[in-house]
């Protein structure tokens, strides 16, 4: 009779223990994402793309425009800068980051800049797969499929609050 009561003790004690550990999992939620992470990192979330394993963000600082990447390193989440370029807050710039050969990365280029006041958008032409161009703050940032893009295949469409749009193609101001 000890014995019995003894394994159906061992036996609740087993099943408090497995409850335990899924509520604590249960607790923490589902795994967080590279744009989820950001806001805990400092980052507008909505100035963050999501590209799968990461997030790209511009930011704008003291040096220009810049792009950092929001990458997960060892089960901890870590902003790393890509580049910086010199550009005019609060005019329009575009600046270009592309990457060639094999990346292993699904999102090879990056195009990125500041905006005028009152834009809310930049877009691409003729880029099949794109992410991002929303004006945060004053700065965007698209996320493109394609390797080696060059200045002269980069046709912008700078799209105002008010419905204008400003064209153009390649990436300036010139001295950028």
């Amino acid at each position: 009779m000890v014995n019995g009561r003894l394994r159906q003790l061992q036996s609740l004690i087993r099943s408090g223990i497995i409850v335990a550990v899924a509520w604590q999992a249960a607790a923490c939620g589902p795994a967080e994402g590279p744009v989820e992470a950001a806001t805990r990192l400092g980052i507008d979330p909505a100035t963050a793309i999501d590209i799968g394993n990461a997030a790209v963000a511009p930011s704008i600082g003291p040096a220009g425009i810049s792009i950092v990447a929001i990458r997960d390193r060892d089960g901890e989440w870590i902003v790393s800068p890509i580049t910086t370029s010199p550009g005019p807050v609060g005019a329009d710039s575009l600046h270009l980051v592309s990457y060639g050969g094999a990346t292993g990365e699904a999102w090879n280029s990056f195009v990125f800049g500041t905006a005028a006041p009152g834009t809310v958008r930049v877009e691409l032409v003729g880029f099949q797969a794109q992410r991002g161009g929303r004006v945060v703050d004053g700065a965007w940032i698209i996320a493109l499929r394609e390797r080696d893009v060059s200045p002269q295949e980069i046709e912008w469409r700078f799209i105002g609050e008010d419905g204008s749009v400003r064209t153009g193609v390649g990436i300036f101001p010139p001295d950028a």
